[in-house]
């Protein structure tokens, strides 16, 4: 929403503004928006997870990104349609939100496994949240007994679900967004 006085004046003077990756507030305050489903990634990051855990209980542990953020919250929300659940369900044991930053995410991970040390869930908003998670349920001798699913695609987190860092991640494509909207 920072933004929206500029997009207004240079739509005002004729330019033709195109969002990419991330959706304005409101989405109709650019003339168009190439960018990942958030909420298909999340549906999908959250069946994964689910599928991966089997009939064991779930006690999820989320490494939000940064509350009231259009990504995290189309994230956040599709994780819990694709697992299943609803917000404030007995389920979620813990949360925190960590801006998508790896060094927060991995502070943030620690106090939740001392809050919540048999978690068996890590939802996490992207890959250094989810790198981050590892490390620290690692350093806690804890990673074996973690589903971790994530969102991005990054090369280093496609080589962290290779290592079994991440358990998977969703994949989403930056290049092609650039692309489309270049050819838009």
């Amino acid at each position: 929403t920072g933004v929206l006085d500029a997009i207004k004046k240079a739509r005002d003077a004729g330019v033709v503004v195109i969002a990419l990756d991330t959706a304005t507030d409101p989405e109709d305050a650019v003339d168009a928006t190439f960018a990942t489903d958030n909420l298909a990634a999340g549906v999908s990051q959250g069946k994964w997870v689910k599928a991966a855990l089997g009939n064991v209980p779930a006690q999820i542990v989320m490494l939000d990104g940064t509350p009231g953020g259009t990504v995290d919250t189309f994230r956040h929300d599709g994780f819990l349609e694709g697992f299943g659940i609803t917000e404030g369900s007995p389920e979620i044991v813990g949360q925190e939100n960590t801006n998508g930053d790896q060094t927060k995410a991995q502070t943030a991970m620690e106090n939740l496994l001392q809050r919540v040390p048999d978690a068996n869930v890590v939802y996490t908003i992207n890959e250094p949240a989810a790198a981050a998670g590892y490390e620290a349920a690692k350093k806690a001798g804890k990673a074996a007994q973690l589903a971790i699913g994530s969102i991005d695609g990054s090369c280093t987190g496609v080589d962290n679900v290779k290592k079994g860092v991440i358990g998977a991640t969703v994949l989403q494509f930056p290049a092609k967004m650039a692309e489309q909207g270049v050819d838009a």
